[in-house]
């Protein structure tokens, strides 16, 4: 191993072998690492060692100007990777869709409990308005509540079969209509 000191950074060059690495040019080739970067020469003089650092340092700038062949091939290695990089691909382009269509359905959910929401409150003023009348025309408390009452369930029963919150929207609305009755 040698030490090579270029712009301040020290490089540790050495000679390793290279015939398990996967797409290699050759048997042997030289490694350049510094902190956080490491660079491979495939075509260098069996005497690097003996060079300059000037000379050796033109070594690696000449060979990543100047790649003798491409990087990538068919090495098992090499398509494994680009299989991985396709299935990943796609599998994130399946996930953009799943978020878009999840959004969607949180926008119309938020929609739907805006208008139930609403419809709660629309019920609410007309039971409300309901018992003013009532009032006003001068039916009894007890007669009135009966007739809120029937309201309600006729009400319920049209807009659907069996609905575990209607008879707590019934309670409700048979409240609301005391209290306005007796706001009056």
């Amino acid at each position: 191993m040698r030490v090579l000191i270029h712009d301040a950074v020290e490089w540790h060059v050495h000679e390793v072998d290279a015939g398990k690495v996967p797409g290699s040019r050759s048997s042997r080739c030289l490694i350049f690492d510094s902190e956080g970067i490491v660079r491979r020469v495939w075509e260098y003089p069996s005497t690097w060692a003996e060079l300059s650092d000037d000379a050796l340092w033109g070594i690696i700038q000449q060979s990543s100007s100047n790649p003798s062949r491409p990087t990538s091939g068919s090495h098992p290695a090499v398509a494994s990777a680009t299989e991985s990089a396709v299935r990943s691909r796609m599998l994130l382009s399946e996930l953009a869709v799943a978020r878009e269509a999840n959004r969607a359905l949180r926008d119309e959910q938020e929609a739907l409990l805006k208008g139930c929401q609403q419809s709660r409150e629309d019920m609410r003023v007309a039971v409300q308005s309901y018992a003013g009348v009532l009032k006003n025309i001068g039916v009894p408390p007890e007669r009135a509540v009966l007739l809120i009452k029937s309201a309600m369930k006729v009400g319920i029963e049209a807009t659907s079969s069996f609905d575990p919150d209607a008879e707590r929207l019934f309670r409700d609305g048979v409240t609301w209509g005391i209290d306005a009755y007796f706001a009056a």
